[in-house]
């Protein structure tokens, strides 16, 4: 007869474990209270902290492991009791727990070495991570590929995108287990992100099954840099909206972003709203803050921004920047010179060919107004930008906007309409938006950059409503980047025509 109830309480615990794992847990809490005979059983108490393990009541579940950990079958007592410090961010702790069962040679050591490489990966010890993983000796085909799939996230960590997918790809055929599959499909789609390859990322995002936060954070950022900046903003407005979203890992990036799309959609009280409430949190968006309060014309409170984010590594000379704008702006050309002269000795010209382009646009203005000397030979003189013949502009306008109408009307209607009705902001140059003098439809509009604070004329493209390319391909990554190139190729342009 024991046996008999040993053996119906064997499957009642495979039943009740089964209840768990599809997330049935008010089932599986029936079925355990009809086991009310069995209540001082190990692997019915073992279970009882599973369950509150899954519905993450961690306290409780710790205090039961913790009094099954002197008993025969103690390490997968002890191994949860380390899962439960690694999700308190205890790593001390947790690294310590699942340490005792990789010394005493227990059942559960390769798992424990697995866990041991993810506190190494969380505290950005990324070698460390890596021995680890080769320490495990595979004992079924889940162990390995968790295994893999493990080593691909820390090559992501590391900036291995390319390695990291080809892991991926190899083992990908052979997960059966959703969360891990769901988990190396992430992990690939954000390699594809971060290598720019945005329509990729999104097919890979389209496979997984279980769409959580971090994977809809992947869509949005992908479709940001699409350009597709609304419905960007529409993901990343429905998961600020949740509550439970402030605990997440991925609520800096979504502020970060949904400021973002807010200034790119000209939506600049809402950035300035949620920036505000979060500054203090996260230091990261004083320059964002800055940004949102120069779209907002507000540019004391612009420059006070961009002066406290000069403290913060990551954008600190994009922060300098930005001040050297708006001393150019302000006519502080001394104070401006001595911001460009920062930025150069540090380098920050140096990062691109855009970087590269902005230093000599930087240079033309500046040499306009003082004495300064001349960086290397590749740089256009002043007189070249400035003193342009108009048949110049004229010839460009004919040929770049096929316009049917008089080009003298046409560029009397723009010239009229340079006004604070129409200024957008100032980027180094400034920059108006006006309906097309020659309106075809209704999202008709141009993009008119000028030499700050004159009329004159740099550059004039075709946009939509933001201020963006009404004709751009999906795949341009960042309008902004575009519009300072194409800046520098109008410069090389006058500077061609004049030297003929």
């Amino acid at each position: 007869m024991r046996q008999i109830k040993n053996t119906k309480l064997q499957n009642e615990l495979i039943y009740i474990r089964k209840l768990i794992n599809n997330q049935r847990f008010n089932d599986a809490q029936k079925v355990i209270e009809q086991l009310s005979d069995y209540e001082d059983n190990y692997l019915l108490k073992f279970e009882i902290g599973y369950l509150k393990y899954q519905q993450k009541q961690y306290r409780e579940a710790f205090s039961i492991f913790e009094t099954l950990s002197n008993k025969s079958n103690k390490n997968y007592a002890i191994f949860y009791m380390a899962k439960i410090k690694l999700l308190e961010e205890k790593y001390d702790e947790a690294n310590k727990l699942f340490k005792i069962i990789v010394d005493n040679n227990y059942k559960n050591k390769n798992y424990a070495l697995l866990e041991l490489a993810k506190i190494e990966k969380y505290q950005e010890n990324y070698q460390s991570a890596l021995e680890y993983l080769e320490r495990i000796e595979y004992e079924d085909n889940q162990l390995k590929n968790a295994t893999l799939i493990e080593k691909a996230n820390i090559y992501t960590k590391m900036n291995l995108y390319e390695k990291s997918n080809q892991i991926i790809f190899e083992s990908i055929k052979t997960i059966s287990e959703k969360n891990l599959l769901d988990k190396a499909l992430t992990t690939s789609s954000i390699n594809f992100l971060k290598l720019k390859q945005y329509d990729e990322s999104l097919r890979i995002l389209n496979r997984i099954s279980n769409k959580n936060t971090q994977t809809k954070t992947i869509q949005a950022k992908c479709l940001f840099f699409q350009n597709k900046f609304i419905s960007s903003r529409k993901i990343l407005e429905e998961l600020y909206e949740n509550l439970d979203i402030k605990h997440d890992v991925n609520y800096f990036e979504i502020i970060r972003y949904l400021s973002k799309t807010y200034m790119k959609t000209n939506k600049i009280k809402e950035a300035l709203k949620i920036l505000n409430q979060n500054v203090k949190k996260y230091n990261d968006f004083e320059y964002l803050l800055g940004l949102a309060y120069l779209k907002n014309k507000n540019i004391e409170e612009a420059k006070k921004h961009f002066f406290n984010a000069k403290e913060d590594k990551y954008y600190q000379y994009d922060a300098i920047k930005q001040l050297l704008f708006i001393d150019i702006k302000e006519e502080n050309y001394i104070e401006a010179y001595k911001k460009y002269r920062l930025l150069n000795e540090n380098d920050y010209f140096e990062q691109n060919e855009i970087t590269k382009n902005l230093k000599n646009n930087i240079y033309i203005i500046l040499s306009s107004h003082l004495e300064i000397p001349k960086a290397n030979n590749n740089l256009y003189s002043t007189r070249q930008v400035y003193n342009y013949q108009d048949i110049v502009l004229k010839n460009y306008i004919i040929e770049s906007l096929n316009i049917q109408m008089d080009v003298n009307k046409y560029l009397e209607i723009i010239i009229n309409n340079l006004n604070d009705d129409t200024y957008i902001e100032n980027n180094l140059f400034d920059h108006y938006i006006i309906e097309n003098p020659e309106k075809k439809f209704k999202q008709d509009f141009i993009k008119i950059s000028t030499i700050p604070n004159t009329k004159k004329i740099l550059f004039i493209q075709k946009c939509d409503q933001f201020g963006y390319d009404a004709y751009e391909t999906e795949e341009v990554e960042d309008k902004e980047t575009k519009y300072e190139s194409q800046i520098e190729k109008f410069n090389k342009r006058y500077a061609k025509k004049l030297k003929k």
